[in-house]
């Protein structure tokens, strides 16, 4: 099983080069034509339409070569593999979709760390075989993933950037002995302080004292240990604001998600917090 995973990286790679090559020669059509760019969903699309042609073609060249071809299962590891190569996160894809995992710490190509729901800490397999294979999947992410593209090398050591299903990525590098990558899984299914004592993280009058003070406009500070809850506590905060109240925010990286709750807030503005180079100088006063 192990040399067959290996064999699978190996073609992995192939393919999500045959990917990369056909998106790049799309969007140079598209953009000759005068088109519209792809949304997310039509790229991904498009790339596991090319991935699974990709592995079938190389299925078959296997058996011409005297070998087993690939499976029906091991095509669709195959195509997902090489899909999130391209436009996802590698290898970090399977723990990302691992409904059950909250936080991801990862540290060059050593073994990764993972905290669970229930708080039980595990270690899992590598998602980086180097140091520089890791470098080269936060750049991937920084210029595709996040709302805008970011640069991450010498000059912009460090970032921050919210991903497409609202958790927060950071990561850096030069700063640190080797690079380092931290992924916070938010759960939105938690948004409101009702949701808090439903789960029994909250009792009721603790509940009703909060949803006064924020009526009432009073101050508040939420402070507590990493993984704490500090950012699910102040979003179901944000979410007993009256609809009528303008809101704004301003965050290192996109983690309260207000935009998911449109029809509460209909009239808010979220901003981030421009990155600040190694000479100390800000790129941006804000990213909106």
């Amino acid at each position: 099983m192990a040399d067959m995973r290996a064999d699978l990286g190996k073609l992995s790679a192939l393919v999500a080069e045959r990917i990369g090559s056909e998106l790049a020669e799309e969007h140079v059509r598209l953009r000759r034509l005068g088109e519209a760019p792809w949304t997310t969903d039509e790229e991904l699309l498009f790339a596991q339409t090319v991935a699974m042609n990709e592995s079938i073609r190389l299925s078959n060249s296997l058996v011409v070569d005297g070998k087993l071809a690939l499976s029906p299962p091991e095509q669709e590891t195959l195509t997902s593999m090489a899909v999130a190569h391209v436009l996802g996160l590698g290898r970090l894809q399977v723990l990302m979709d691992d409904e059950e995992i909250s936080d991801i710490h990862v540290k060059g190509s050593s073994p990764v760390w993972v905290k669970l729901r229930n708080g039980v800490r595990e270690e899992r397999a590598p998602v980086a075989d180097t140091d520089d294979e890791l470098i080269d999947l936060i750049r991937r992410a920084a210029t595709r993933l996040g709302r805008a593209e970011r640069r991450f090398d010498s000059a912009s050591p460090e970032l921050n950037l919210q991903l497409p299903d609202g958790s927060r990525l950071f990561a850096a590098m030069e700063v640190s002995m080797r690079p380092t990558l931290v992924i916070r899984k938010h759960q939105f299914s938690i948004s409101r302080l009702s949701d808090l004592e439903l789960r029994g993280l909250c009792d009721p009058l603790t509940t009703s004292f909060l949803a006064a003070a924020v009526r009432a406009k009073r101050n508040l500070i939420i402070c507590g240990g990493t993984g704490s809850g500090k950012t699910t506590l102040l979003r179901s905060l944000i979410n007993e604001v009256g609809r009528f109240e303008r809101i704004v925010t301003i965050e290192d990286a996109y983690e309260l998600g207000i935009d998911r709750f449109e029809d509460l807030h209909p009239d808010h503005d979220a901003l981030q917090a421009g990155q600040r180079t190694l000479k100390g100088t800000a790129k941006s006063h804000w990213w909106i």
